[in-house]
């Protein structure tokens, strides 16, 4: 009995210690600001992070060589980022490379350090590289080929598992977006990043970004070019850069689709998979733009999501994940070419665009089997009025399911960054305007 006080003493003592470790949000924020001027961000030094463990100063040191593993250059992390990383599971400017997947994966804390990662990456393409404003520039940090290998190394122990396609399958599609691991880059997020940044140095610009993220199509692209000419002599060097940047990237992301781009996935799916069929009947028959190619991207879409865990190779089940990416991408990009003129084609695309949502993970499968019934366009040609507001009522569902599907997977990190750094509620946004859901 006497020990057993004595520990509850001991303990009414130290817990106010512990929680006292805890670094304060204010805090957070400071550091952020310093970390914004400061030409290394985030890091203190670079070091080879030898294989067996150890360090070594590059030019300096020599890793010792280790049997079948390999050394990476990259930066060190300040220890006060590292103390952060213990005290508030908060994590500032990872480098994926030498990370541990399972610690990244991060399962226990419902997968905070990954969600951490994609968010951090909305911060930095709005807000001028964030923590990293300077450290951008910091030669050595990371390597490019480093992340990409480590990106490969990643998906293949995590799609050697069924349950996270299972459980988590837009998470884990969200993820193979952000993680860099084919040489891709997403300039659908720049596009809308670089017009933020023009429209809040230059407020006129606002009506034409507001349209770019709302109703994006390939006549933005004109009008932004005249835009840029009508106010050239207001612009400053850095302006016209962005303009230029933007411009650049919304003639790639609009110009038309060659599906035969589309192969290079093909070629690790498996030929007797359901997928390899379809995309190869896609690809063949759908060469042009229309309705018709859309509710065939949306069909595969669909085919992907519910065939990808039959499928036990864990290349094709990247690829797979790379290719409903891909196809998001074509109906994104071709959506605003099907312009429904009656009642009729209006309830088609809603119906295929809710088909694509489910492909893409925006809504469960379930959810989907209990308004497909509904949102499928009758054979009669009368609807009662009664009939077609139920429909209408169905439609307003998916799109509440599918933006609480974005809310519900990331709002414990938005909310936690948030407290720190108010951009991050943005994030939401964006991953919506990014998808079919707009």
């Amino acid at each position: 009995m006497k020990y057993l006080l004595t520990f509850f003493v001991f303990l009414l003592l130290t817990t106010p210690f512990l929680f006292a470790q805890k670094v304060e949000n204010s805090t957070i924020r400071q550091r952020i600001e310093a970390y914004k001027q400061d030409a290394r961000g985030p890091y203190k030094d670079i070091r080879w992070f030898c294989s067996d463990g150890s360090f070594a100063i590059p030019r300096e040191q020599k890793c010792p060589e280790v049997k079948g593993k390999v050394s990476v250059q990259r930066a060190r992390y300040k220890d006060e980022v590292v103390a952060l990383g213990k005290s508030n599971h908060i994590f500032l400017g990872q480098i994926l490379s030498t990370t541990p997947k399972e610690e990244f994966w991060d399962e226990a804390n419902f997968n905070a350090r990954l969600k951490q990662y994609q968010l951090e990456k909305y911060l930095r393409a709005v807000d001028d590289g964030w923590v990293l404003r300077k450290a951008q520039y910091y030669r050595g940090a990371y390597q490019v080929e480093d992340e990409e290998a480590w990106g490969i190394d990643f998906f293949t122990w995590l799609l050697s598992k069924d349950e996270p396609l299972i459980k988590q399958f837009f998470l884990v599609r969200q993820a193979a977006k952000d993680i860099p691991h084919r040489g891709d880059d997403s300039r659908t997020l720049n596009v809308r990043a670089v017009s933020k940044n023009i429209s809040d140095a230059y407020p006129r610009f606002m009506d034409l970004r507001v349209k770019i993220h709302g109703q994006p199509e390939y006549a933005d692209i004109a009008k932004v070019k005249e835009f840029k000419e009508q106010h050239l002599d207001r612009l400053n060097a850095k302006l016209i850069q962005q303009f230029d940047e933007l411009i650049t990237d919304m003639e790639k992301v609009y110009q038309p689709v060659n599906l035969q781009s589309l192969n290079r996935y093909l070629t690790e799916i498996p030929k007797e998979s359901p997928v390899h069929a379809s995309l190869t009947a896609y690809i063949n028959s759908y060469p042009n733009a229309g309705m018709g190619r859309l509710m065939a991207t949306a069909e595969n879409l669909a085919n992907i999501r519910k065939e990808i865990v039959n499928v036990k190779s864990r290349k094709a089940r990247l690829a797979m994940l790379d290719l409903s990416n891909a196809l998001e991408e074509i109906f994104f990009t071709e959506t605003s070419l099907w312009q429904p003129v009656t009642v009729e084609e209006t309830m088609d695309k809603i119906c295929y665009t809710g088909l694509a949502a489910m492909g893409t993970g925006f809504i469960e499968e379930w959810e989907w089997d209990v308004l497909a019934h509904t949102l499928a366009v009758p054979e009669t040609a009368d609807m009662t009025l009664a009939e077609l507001t139920n429909f209408n009522e169905k439609a307003r569902s998916l799109v509440e399911w599918g933006t609480g599907m974005v809310r519900g997977v990331y709002k414990d990190v938005v909310n936690q960054f948030g407290a720190f750094e108010p951009l991050a509620y943005g994030y939401f946004d964006d991953r919506i305007r990014g998808s079919v859901l707009l």
